[in-house]
């Protein structure tokens, strides 16, 4: 193995790892969504906290039988719903929460989405448990359905499109989960930068494609 895969590997060894199976209601701008989180050793010791927007409704939340899980309000660093779980015996350990509800305003105009025209969500939306330390990487397998059929989807992620929908899987760690999706996107790939648009001819679309894939190979070389 090079150094890079086996900085790779370690990494996603010691990172959490998101289970996601969510389902979306753009005609209503909400969504509903079970979600599990395994948090390594090092990080369920010590206690991992999660920030969930307001706007949802939290049924259940649950954690592995080595560990306590909690549900609270906080107003800082801004007000949300903060799920946290710590282990018992220091070991690795898990947390599991169901949830529905509309997609909380993200801003105007809005950053996130659900609806019949675009979708659109990343940690803004606080959609899935965002780790409160803001940065940690993750691992990630996750459903989504919902998606309007003709609907072309982003995302930096491995992408498989399944009826009404489509799955999410990433292997090395990465701190967001993030994609689009609407009618009409275009797709470019140069190198190793793929660019997404409905209008590829834009100034600023051509600004991207030309200048995007060597600013990707300097931050790779980096």
């Amino acid at each position: 193995m090079t150094p890079t895969s086996i900085f790779a590997v370690a990494l996603a060894l010691s990172a959490p790892h998101y289970q996601v199976d969510a389902t979306l209601q753009p005609d209503k701008g909400a969504l509903s969504a079970v979600v599990e989180i395994e948090v390594p050793a090092g990080q369920a010791a010590k206690g991992a906290g999660f920030l969930l927007g307001r706007s949802y409704k939290v049924s259940a939340v649950t954690a592995s039988a080595n560990a306590d899980a909690s549900i609270m309000d906080i107003d800082t660093p801004f007000p949300v719903q903060r799920i946290f779980v710590k282990s018992r015996d220091g070991k690795a350990a898990s947390v599991r929460f169901a949830y529905a509800g509309p997609l909380a305003p993200t801003g105007e105009p809005p950053l996130a989405a659900v609806s019949p025209q675009r979708i659109e969500l990343s940690a803004d939306a606080l959609w899935y448990g965002l780790s409160e330390n803001f940065t940690t990487r993750f691992t990630l397998d996750a459903t989504v359905k919902g998606v309007p059929a003709g609907f072309v989807v982003a995302t930096p992620d491995r992408l498989q499109r399944v009826a009404d929908g489509f799955t999410l899987h990433r292997s090395r760690p990465e701190p967001d989960i993030a994609f689009m999706a609407a009618p009409g996107l275009r797709s470019v790939t140069k190198g190793h930068l793929q660019f997404v648009a409905k209008d590829l001819t834009t100034p600023a679309a051509r600004d991207y494609l030309a200048n995007g894939p060597k600013a990707l190979a300097y931050l790779e070389a980096w």
